[in-house]
């Protein structure tokens, strides 16, 4: 750059030598100021840019991956200018990535193949390099194995499965090996490749088959192994391993046969007899050894292998052998070979002579019954030693035994305790025991057997009780009684029976469940009719053996309430006028109860006045009724007044009847009023005639007396009886009433005439009756019999009064007695239902 007028100096001049690109810039500065400059530049011609190291064709390998780079371009320009590196040609396999070639896809092939790029150069000016062709040849690689040939040495008694061989191999791809062949061609496989515990890594094995011998020095001394390895693609390498078998080498005893002196009374706890054994080519611990002994029945050796053989070791107390000598026959194996057998002799001295039992059978049984005293002798053992220095005791196993012992001097077994079979065997202990008896002279031990059995004896059952009480009420047949909770015990546990007496008669009255002990009513029981009321019976419980205990049992019945008071008319009539002063009495009533038991059988009276809003009447204790008020102004002539009686027992039973007050209609005239009616024991006529009838009735009752007297001399001889004969007699003709009345009905054509009892073995008196209740049956009876007594005597009643009523009325002579017996009390239809049993015979 040069100054206007400013001359050529060089203080004037400013110079620059550069190559330069389009668009670039070029920092300049000046020392002067208002100077003006002109620039001159030099041009110079372009040259091209070029590759200084590209070949003409390279060779890569197919197994190279993605990316990798294959080679590096390197572009040059001597003008230094900015270039640019490019592939003229897109190519399927490779691609320009920062000038360096790289791989695009996968190169992966079975053959090689060719393949061109075009690599350019182009500088900052646009000129591009000359047009190369870079060639490149893709290849398969072949494996190579590196590790084979080699050889190996093998012994012929290997065992076990054996690496020989591990093989190393090149090639970018993964490999496959095989084996190629083996020669000498087997048709056992002795020889095996595949993967070792690395994997991709291949190994050569030695296979050891057990069932026959793999290798044999003898036979084969060498073997060719061939193995081939591939990556899946020709071609592949193939390499060689020489196996060299070498012959093995037998064990040898170093102290076989010789012979061994033991004692039998040694007090060693067992002797160790050491073989040594050597072997050239096999460790000694891999050695196996066999061992027999003569004789084989009680040999009481063992052995163990050690570091330089094998110990011989006794395996049982030795001073329990009785055998004076014992050959042992000893193998060793090394795998290959077995050498032997050499005989180590062994002789046993000083045995001591065993105790022999002279009395004992192999397995002695014993049996003592239960409840031996305590010290009884059960046996005595014998025993023969033919050293007689030697003391023999004895001992037997389990020791823990509560129930014998034996004697450690004599032998002798004995009792030591009471002992019960029911108590042993019922809560599942043993009642057998099983000893092992052993004599020792301390030396040597004999031993036998001997089972001891408690033998059962029958137990004699026993009831829980000897008194048992049971309370009840009467009841009908079948009838099961409240529990007297009877109860045996048998220490054999056998089934019981029980029976029931209850002196003589009195056991038809009830009978007893012989399995259970419970008590059933044997028939209909009614204390009314003199059923007892307490009964003492033995009750007897008996084991299948026959052994048996007795109890007493008393049977205490109570009376029940079962009948209802009953009037002795179902309707009474009674004749008054509304003028009757206070406590006149109209009439008596009187009813009558069957229960024997004063608490039942005591009445009370009661007359229900509520319809009349008061009480004008009153009726005592003995069944009077009389006026307890005025009544004039509460009653009218011509009316009748129908009340309702009843008698209530002392339990509550009620039983009722009709009470009709008539207040009569007056005769009117025109100077008289009504009058009163005349009573029966104020008609001035009846004197006489009562006085005549009083005489009949004592003619009657003379005349009665004397034929009673003459002809019926029996009847006379009741009187001297007890009241305890006359009741016994009463019961007994009411029984055999009943029983008759029972036998008819109970006819042996009716089905259900089966005496029920026969399985139960009870007594022909016994109440076949079937079992009902007795209670309902009573109710009803007496309901059907209340109500026919009740309509027969309202009917009686109403006709009665009605002619009574009609004849005064005609006669025109009102009411000229009082109708107070128009029935008279029939005990023998009073109670006709209650149970078919004649009650006359009973009062």
């Amino acid at each position: 750059m040069l100054p206007y007028g400013g001359g050529s100096t060089p203080d004037n001049t400013y110079y620059m030598s550069t190559s330069v690109s389009v668009d670039w810039t070029y920092p300049f500065t000046s020392k002067y100021d208002n100077r003006v400059y002109a620039i001159v530049a030099v041009v110079t011609a372009n040259k091209k840019p070029y590759f200084d190291n590209i070949p003409s064709q390279i060779h890569v390998f197919d197994h190279l991956a993605i990316n990798d780079v294959v080679w590096t371009l390197d572009p040059q320009d001597t003008e230094n200018d900015d270039i640019s590196v490019s592939l003229s040609q897109t190519n399927t396999y490779f691609k320009l990535s920062s000038n360096e070639i790289k791989v695009k896809s996968s190169l992966s092939t079975t053959n090689s193949f060719p393949t061109s790029l075009y690599p350019q150069i182009r500088d900052s000016c646009g000129v591009y390099s000359e047009t190369i062709t870079f060639r490149i040849i893709v290849e398969n690689e072949k494996p190579i194995i590196t590790s084979l040939p080699m050889s190996v040495e093998i012994s012929e008694n290997n065992k076990a499965e054996t690496l020989l061989h591990t093989i190393d191999a090149i090639d970018g791809e993964t490999l496959i090996c095989e084996l190629h062949s083996v020669l000498p061609f087997s048709n056992d496989t002795v020889f095996e490749v595949k993967e070792t515990a690395t994997p991709g890594e291949y190994g050569i094995y030695y296979v050891y088959i057990p069932r026959n011998r793999s290798l044999d020095y003898d036979s084969v001394v060498r073997y060719d192994v061939s193995v081939t390895c591939t990556d899946g693609r020709q071609p592949s390498d193939e390499g060689h391993l020489m196996v060299y078998v070498i012959k093995n080498i037998p064990p040898e005893f170093t102290d076989l046969p010789r012979e061994e002196i033991l004692p039998q009374q040694s007090t060693s706890s067992g002797f160790t007899i050491p073989i040594v054994v050597t072997d050239a080519d096999t460790a000694r611990t891999s050695l196996s050894y066999g061992l027999t002994c003569e004789p084989s029945a009680s040999c009481p050796f063992s052995r163990t292998t050690t570091s330089t053989g094998a110990d011989i070791k006794t395996n049982v107390d030795f001073s329990t052998i009785q055998v004076p000598a014992f050959d042992i026959h000893v193998t060793v194996n090394d795998g290959d070979t077995t050498v032997g057998s050499k005989v180590l002799s062994v002789y046993v001295e000083n045995i001591n002579d065993i105790p022999v039992f002279a009395n004992a059978e192999s397995d002695l049984k014993i049996g003592v019954e239960e409840n031996t005293a305590v010290g009884t002798l059960l046996y005595t053992y014998f025993t023969t030693d033919l050293d007689s220095v030697d003391v023999v005791t004895y001992s037997w196993t389990p020791t823990t035994n509560s129930y014998f012992d034996i004697d450690s001097a004599s032998g002798q077994i004995s009792t030591v305790a009471e002992f019960d079979y029911d108590n042993l065997f019922y809560v599942g202990f043993a009642t057998n025991f099983r000893f092992v008896v052993r004599a020792t002279d301390t030396k040597d031990t004999a031993t036998t057997t001997v089972t001891i059995s408690i033998v059962n004896v029958n137990d004699v059952p026993t009831l829980s009780n000897t008194h048992y009480v049971l309370n009840d009420t009467e009841n009908v047949g079948e009838t099961l009684l409240s529990s007297p909770n009877i109860d045996a015990s048998d220490p054999e546990n056998e089934t019981l029976r029980y029976t029931l007496d209850c002196n003589g008669y009195n056991t038809t009255y009830f009978e007893m469940d012989e399995s259970t002990g419970d008590v059933y009513f044997g028939g209909d029981f009614d204390s009314d009719i003199g059923h007892p009321p307490v009964t003492e019976c033995n009750v007897t419980v008996t084991d299948p053996g026959g052994l048996t205990d007795t109890a007493f049992l008393t049977i205490n019945i109570a009376d029940t309430n079962d009948f209802t008071p009953i009037f002795e008319r179902d309707y009474y009539n009674v004749f008054l006028f509304p003028t009757e002063d206070i406590g006149t009495i109209l009439i008596n009533v009187s009813a009558s109860d069957g229960d024997i038991t004063e608490t039942w059988n005591t009445i009370t009276y009661g007359l229900d006045q509520s319809g009349l809003g008061n009480s004008y009447f009153n009726i005592d204790e003995n069944g009077t009724i009389t006026v307890a008020m005025d009544i004039s102004a509460s009653f009218n002539y011509g009316q009748t007044v129908i009340l309702t009686l009843s008698a209530t027992d002392g339990g509550g039973l009620v039983g009722y009847s009709t009470l009709s007050l008539i207040f009569p209609e007056t005769t009117t005239t025109s100077s008289t009023t009504t009058e009163r009616p005349f009573k029966t024991e104020t008609y001035p006529d009846n004197g006489y005639w009562y006085l005549l009838a009083g005489i009949v009735l004592m003619m009657n009752a003379v005349l009665i007396t004397k034929l009673c007297i003459r002809y019926c001399r029996p009847c006379a001889e009741i009187d001297k009886r007890t009241e305890a004969q006359k009741r016994a007699d009463r019961i007994k003709a009411a029984q055999e009433r009943k029983a008759k009345v029972k036998s008819d009905f109970f006819s042996t054509d009716d089905p259900w005439s089966v005496n029920k009892y026969q399985s139960k073995n009870v007594s022909e008196k016994q109440d076949p009756a079937p079992a009902i209740n007795r209670k309902n049956k009573r109710s009803d009876d007496k309901s059907i019999n209340s109500s026919d007594q009740g309509s027969q005597g309202t009917t009686n009643a109403n006709r009665s009064s009605m002619d009574s009523f009609d004849s005064l009325s005609s006669s025109k002579n009102l009411f000229p007695y009082n109708q107070q017996s128009h029935h008279i009390f029939n005990p023998e239809t009073g109670r006709k239902n209650k149970r078919n049993v004649d009650q006359k015979s009973l009062w």
